[in-house]
């Protein structure tokens, strides 16, 4: 039967509903649930995918890798530090290299007289030949790579010489007194290769050719050179032209050993006030040692420095005045070395200049000014990330919310204006606060990459400056489009659209880079640094990730709800919707990569740094560990989200 017009079922109205129909709501919720997993795909897929190309080790300098035998090395101002794990137990030693002495084949290339070798049940020993007081001759095994740098470890037998650790400090043996466990000293016709990460050593190779190279020559087991080879080799490593004349007929050492302790023992200085903070009259008090007795006496207006230098090195113990001429390893620190010494003494030294290196000998207002630089940042992060906080837009809980809200009509969205759902205002203030923190969060990410560029890419981390450039065309991208978009103005501000602000993953990227040291590779970690980075990497996985994920579903399912209903002309708005979620999700790649690169990567060389065989499968862990941290918060949000739905229900 009919019904009368009186009792006809009535249709409801659409109304201002994104999402209305039962077809729009399952399209809707597919689209949430696929932009998630597959921004979380992203950040996972780009971390392993920069993990399995990471480099692990320093760059081929000189033609030198394969087939040789290499230790991970630790470069300083004044010296280089060779790590090497010996014993069963595996002890990891800190030797000195020492590049101004060679001995011949089957000499003592090797001293150690480190004690926590008495807890190794593989090493024997006997007496050296002829006898000497506190020492002995000991074999015992170590951990090396046999086939280049990035090769995996293996345990191989060797001989040293173990000495008595006070016999060595009273000896004043410059490792002794620098505070280490023993000596790497180099052997005639080998070819040593130190680059930022390695220490590598193979037979005599012919030298590269057209490079120029340093004549350098044995005598009496010392590396020494002349005036006029360093003139033609390079005129930065040469001394004061007034000098060549006293210099024609000298020998210049190379990289003595004493200079490992510059301050007590090389520059004889009796405090740290001069050597810390006085940076003229330091390098004035260098060039009077390096030059030696004769060049600085040429030297007239170093004359007031060289009679305190002559005072301080007279009467200080541990001190003795330097007479010949010296080049010291700290002249070449910034630098990759190779040396070829040939069998009968006739050597050569090839060295390339690191950018990675290039903070090794910073002065102090140099050092100062980084310092504070680091501070402004710092200060600024916990800025926005204590403004942020106090922000609901910057909270996926309330992102998820809203944006379910605006597309069923609810609330402060609905169609029917009460007292109890009134529209929700923004002054100017607001938004130009907004605008303000965007935009200095996103400059300091930029800064930070213009100065860590340089030598990121020196240290082969050219993906790390892709991904961070990347991350900032991303970041401005969807901050042009929060501000370009005029959508219900009247109830959404800026910092609610698509996604809300990039500002916490701009401080965190501009912190992580902040941290990362060059080279990566050739920290020996339980430095500042590397805790940075660590604590960083914790923030990013919980509190970034988990946003990039959510914000990205969010922005993508309203951009499939768009031009529903009576909308279907707003084809520029659900392609701007579209454009933002594919850069929500590119700047979830940015940051995984970055954060595998600058953390995960150089953490799991420094975790299998004792480890033999293939370790590979550790930093894939790591990675995949760090990932794991941010999965409370993935279930708290959404069951957060899923009680507010059945509130409103």
């Amino acid at each position: 039967m009919k019904l009368p017009p009186a009792y006809a079922r009535v249709k409801p109205t659409r109304g201002s509903q994104y999402v209305y129909t039962p077809s729009e709501a399952e399209w809707a919720a597919w689209t949430i649930a696929s932009t998630f997993l597959g921004a979380l795909a992203t950040i996972v897929l780009t971390g392993v995918v920069a993990l399995a190309t990471a480099p692990r080790a320093d760059i081929n300098f000189a033609e030198l890798d394969s087939g040789a035998t290499c230790l991970r090395a630790g470069r300083r101002a004044d010296a280089t530090v060779v790590y090497l794990d010996v014993g069963s137990p595996l002890q990891r030693l800190k030797l000195l290299l020492d590049l101004g002495t060679a001995v011949p084949p089957g000499g003592e290339s090797l001293s150690i007289f480190s004690t926590r070798l008495h807890k190794s049940l593989s090493m024997a020993c006997r007496d050296l030949d002829p006898p000497r007081d506190y020492s002995q001759l000991c074999h015992d095994l170590v951990l090396v790579a046999p086939n280049g740098s990035t090769s995996d470890q293996v345990l191989v037998h060797t001989t040293f010489t173990y000495q008595n650790d006070q016999a060595a400090y009273s000896e004043g043996q410059p490792a002794a007194l620098a505070g280490l466990d023993g000596t790497f000293r180099l052997t005639l016709d080998q070819t040593y290769w130190l680059t930022n990460t390695h220490l590598c050593f193979a037979p005599l190779r012919p030298p590269p050719v057209d490079t120029p190279a340093l004549s350098v020559s044995v005598v009496n087991g010392m590396l020494t050179t002349t005036q006029v080879d360093l003139l033609a080799y390079d005129e930065r490593l040469a001394f004061d032209a007034r000098c060549n004349d006293t210099l024609s007929g000298s020998a210049v050492s190379l990289f003595d050993a004493e200079a490992t302790n510059e301050a007590s023992v090389w520059l004889s200085l009796s405090g740290r006030f001069l050597y810390e903070y006085g940076s003229t009259i330091l390098d004035k008090r260098r060039t009077i040692v390096e030059a030696g007795e004769q060049c600085s006496a040429m030297l007239t207006e170093l004359a007031h420095q060289r009679d305190i230098y002559h005072t301080d090195c007279g009467g200080l113990a541990l001190g003795r005045c330097q007479i010949e001429a010296s080049i010291p390893f700290r002249r070449l620190a910034d630098r990759r070395i190779r040396i070829d010494l040939g069998a009968d003494g006739d050597s050569t030294l090839i060295s390339e200049p690191s950018r990675s290196l290039r903070n090794l000998k910073q002065s102090y207002p140099r050092a100062l000014s980084a310092a504070i630089a680091r501070l402004l940042v710092l200060v600024l992060t916990a800025a926005v990330v204590f403004v942020r906080g106090s922000q609901n837009a910057t909270s996926s809980r309330w992102l998820i919310t809203n944006t379910l809200d605006t597309l069923l009509c609810r609330n402060a969205y609905s169609d029917i204006i009460t007292p109890e759902n009134t529209v929700s205002t923004y002054d100017q203030i607001d938004k130009w606060i907004d605008a303000l923190i965007s935009i200095a969060a996103w400059t300091a990410r930029l800064v930070v990459l213009i100065f860590a560029a340089p030598s990121l890419v020196d240290d082969r981390q050219r993906a790390i400056v892709a991904f961070q450039s990347l991350g900032i065309a991303c970041s401005f991208l969807q901050f042009a489009l929060r501000y370009g978009l005029i959508v219900r103005k009247e109830r959404v501000a800026p910092i609610t659209t698509l996604g809300g602000p990039m500002s916490i993953l701009d401080v965190t990227s501009a912190v992580l880079m902040l941290f990362a040291d060059a080279p990566l590779l050739g920290t020996d970690g339980g430095n500042f640094a590397t805790i940075g980075r660590l604590l960083i990497g914790l923030l990013i996985s919980i509190a970034v990730c988990t946003r990039i994920c959510f914000s990205a579903a969010m922005v993508a399912a309203t951009a499939v709800s768009a031009t529903n209903g009576n909308r279907r002309d707003l084809k520029c708005h659900k392609l701007t919707l579209w454009i933002a979620t594919a850069a929500w999700l590119l700047q979830g790649a940015a940051t995984s990569g970055t954060l595998a690169l600058l953390f995960v990567n150089p953490a799991a060389v420094s975790l299998v740094r004792s480890q033999t065989g293939n370790t590979s499968v550790v930093k894939y862990a790591i990675f995949l560990g760090l990932l794991c941290t941010s999965l409370p918060t993935f279930t708290k949000v959404s069951l957060r989200v899923l009680q507010d739905e059945c509130k409103q229900k």
